[in-house]
């Protein structure tokens, strides 16, 4: 049990928090990633096929196939 203000008991379990978020700072970075590539405006073929709906834009657009990013 720590008895007194605990200022060095906080900081210990600061450093903690800050080497957790540390070990986890490559899984954080590909979700920021993702979120920022989520929220791209629409280019121009993404705009045709968001108005005409799936089936009528099929026989327009060619579909990109086996994409790795």
């Amino acid at each position: 049990m720590v008895v007194g203000k605990k200022k060095w008991y906080r900081k210990e379990k600061q450093n903690e928090q800050i080497k957790e978020s540390m070990k986890k700072i490559n899984d954080l970075v590909l979700e920021y990633r993702e979120e920022c590539k989520g929220k791209k405006r629409y280019n121009f073929l993404e705009k045709v096929v968001n108005t005409l709906g799936e089936e009528l834009a099929h026989k327009y657009i060619r579909k990109i196939k086996n994409i790795y990013l």
